[in-house]
């Protein structure tokens, strides 16, 4: 063998050992690792979705329920005291009492919201019981007076009324 073929095959030899002890650089991808990396990406994506649709189903199944059960608004109906509901009570001046002043205060409760009139043989005022039901308002006294009238008003139109007899001492 002359010299340059022997080179030509020592050539060979040394490319075909480097070939076979050097990888190589760009390692082909196995085609089943990326089917399964691929088919991963697929089941998460899905489980992901289905998930997503459960939610929101989820969700307008709770605003429909929610809308069928807001209770509708019932009108407001007042009750209408009764005669044990619709209480009158004069507090001061207390019956029989010996009055000496020209003016008394005449106070009591009733329920809430009443409108009261309080009057002598020769005075008359009138007056709204608190949100607590307490009224309170100042009459004139005149010689010869021995009685006071309170009536209160509900306010849906039924009335009530109480009197205290007192005695003055006024010439």
């Amino acid at each position: 063998m002359d010299e340059n073929q022997q080179t030509q095959h020592e050539q060979v030899a040394e490319d075909l050992l480097k070939t076979l002890s050097m990888p190589d650089p760009k390692p082909k991808p196995r085609k089943s690792i990326l089917y399964c990396v691929f088919g991963i990406f697929i089941l998460l994506s899905l489980i992901l979705l289905i998930g997503y649709a459960g939610y929101q189903q989820q969700l307008n199944q709770m605003a429909e329920e929610a809308k069928r059960t807001i209770p509708t608004p019932m009108p407001r109906v007042q009750a209408s005291p009764t005669p044990d509901t619709f209480p009158l009570i004069i507090d001061s001046p207390t019956q029989d009492t010996l009055i000496t002043d020209d003016t008394v205060v005449v106070s009591g409760q009733t329920i809430a919201g009443a409108s009261l009139v309080i009057y002598t043989d020769t005075d008359e005022t009138a007056t709204d019981a608190a949100s607590n039901g307490f009224f309170s308002a100042q009459i004139s006294l005149e010689a010869g007076s021995d009685e006071i009238i309170v009536t209160a008003f509900a306010p849906n139109g039924q009335e009530k009324t109480a009197t205290v007899k007192f005695m003055t001492d006024k010439p």
